[in-house]
């Protein structure tokens, strides 16, 4: 549910579309927003061929190989959680560009696997594009992240001015 409540108001923003913004100054430690994962993302490499034929193709694309990983579980993610998940924010690239035909190269790659073949290129590249803005550390971040519905939507700064 968007709107305003004593925390945080939603707002129109012309890149990223509605975003949740601070409406007080908070302090230290303050929690300002508590949700369930919309779709955890285990960092750990299982010993199968999937996950080796995903090696193959991110060494191949020159992409790091933890990258490709999170695919495997979007194949098996709902189409509920797939049509949230697509609300997301995506980070364009610039067409043409070095990372571009890295992703596009390395998506069409794993489309073309029979696992991944229900799945189309572009859907797999937008997938890895909303993960690399939106996906959050859970716990110390070694071993899951995961994608949070609400938590997509509150803007942040990367390199926030307080502590």
């Amino acid at each position: 549910c968007f709107g305003s409540t004593s925390r945080m108001d939603v707002i129109e923003l012309p890149i990223v579309w509605r975003a949740a913004v601070a409406a007080k100054d908070f302090s230290v430690g303050e929690e300002i927003l508590r949700e369930s994962p919309l779709m955890l993302l285990p960092k750990i490499r299982k010993d199968t061929p999937v996950f080796d034929k995903l090696d193959e193709i991110a060494r191949r694309n020159q992409i790091s190989e933890p990258v490709l990983y999170p695919v495997v579980y979007w194949s098996k993610s709902s189409d509920e959680v797939k049509s949230k998940v697509m609300e997301f924010f995506v980070a364009p690239v610039p067409e043409g560009s070095v990372q571009h035909k890295r992703y596009f190269s390395a998506c069409a790659e794993i489309h073309a696997m029979e696992e991944f073949s229900h799945i189309p290129a572009k859907e797999i590249m937008d997938f890895l594009l909303i993960l690399r803005v939106n996906a959050h550390m859970v716990g110390d971040g070694t071993k899951t992240s995961a994608l949070f519905y609400m938590g997509s939507k509150v803007t942040h700064s990367c390199e926030p001015n307080c502590m």
